[in-house]
């Protein structure tokens, strides 16, 4: 049996149950009943593009984890690695072209040109696939891409008239590249160093969490989405809720045990309606409930806690 017939076999078992169901997804997307398909293709497309040029956790960081923002924020550095992604696209191509003496390296920078698309088009089609844990699938093959350009290409030109000058040329072009990437780690942790961390990923969480650790006595409810998981791996006490989920219409009133604290971020990192809902009643209470903000280094209000007092 032939390599290739073996690694089908092995694709078609492993991947059996997604490729059964492709068609349902693919149906919803393209049924009109998914309303918001085209929010969710402008959001995929600058996610896949803010991949691609390796500014999406730079960006993520800065809108605090909101993404409706994310791709409106201002960078501090110049990102070019999707141009260089592009340019080592269009050398594999123009290879396998004009030059089929290698088939080996064509073959291997096909896949990988291939790989690439079908990984993009499908997050692009599968609807609800909006966030990064669907998106960067894709990695590493921008970076693979562009070290096999570089390869073909030295290999290519070490036979020409001007090879030095070529390779040269190809090694300055690596070169620039990996300082532009380190540049933008380097302006990337200058951020973090700066904030502390934005909104969902702010430290005054990881404070307010050594707080309240050991705090068997309490029970912490979270009002909206990216408090939970943090609470479950950086608290041992605490009993634990998240009862948003069970939500309808009819919102209900918080309990006023004071052995229960509820979290609620912030207007501008908010993510379900029903934390508003809650921390602007309790502000209109005034004395008779306790809310306290938390914010980061740049004293920007990341998240409340609510908290009746004991009586």
């Amino acid at each position: 049996m032939s390599a290739g017939a073996i690694s089908t076999a092995g694709f078609l078992l492993g991947a059996g149950p997604m490729l059964w169901n492709i068609p349902i997804f693919l149906g919803r997307g393209f049924s009109g009943l998914n309303q918001s398909a085209l929010g969710e293709f402008h959001e995929k497309f600058f996610a896949m593009l803010a991949l691609y040029d390796g500014s999406y956790f730079y960006r993520m960081m800065s809108a605090g984890s909101v993404f409706d923002g994310m791709f409106s924020q201002r960078l501090n550095f110049q990102p070019i690695l999707g141009a260089a992604v592009v340019a080592a696209g269009i050398a594999l191509l123009a290879k396998s072209v004009r030059n089929r003496s290698d088939p080996t390296n064509t073959r291997v920078g096909l896949f990988l040109l291939l790989a690439a698309v079908l990984v993009t088009l499908g997050v692009i089609l599968l609807p609800g696939a909006v966030r990064i844990h669907h998106a960067v699938l894709v990695y590493p093959l921008p970076q693979l891409i562009i070290a096999m350009a570089a390869h073909v290409s030295l290999e290519t030109f070490s036979r020409t008239r001007w090879c030095r000058t070529i390779r040269a040329t190809i090694w300055i072009a690596l070169l620039g590249l990996s300082m532009n990437q380190l540049w933008a780690i380097q302006r990337t942790r200058d951020l973090v160093r700066e904030t502390g961390g934005r909104g969902h990923w702010s430290e005054s969480f990881d404070a307010f969490c050594r707080e309240n650790r050991n705090r068997t006595d309490l029970t912490i409810s979270s009002l909206d989405w990216g408090f939970n998981e943090q609470l479950i791996f950086l608290t041992n006490g605490p009993r634990l809720e998240e009862p948003f989920w069970e939500f309808g219409e009819n919102v209900p009133s918080l309990s006023t045990d004071p052995h229960n604290l509820y979290l609620v971020h912030a207007p501008e990192y908010n993510f379900f309606v029903y934390g508003l809902h809650y921390l602007e009643a309790a502000q209109k209470i005034g004395t008779a409930v306790e809310v306290r903000p938390y914010s980061d280094r740049q004293n920007r209000i990341v998240f409340y806690t609510i908290q009746f007092p004991r009586r």
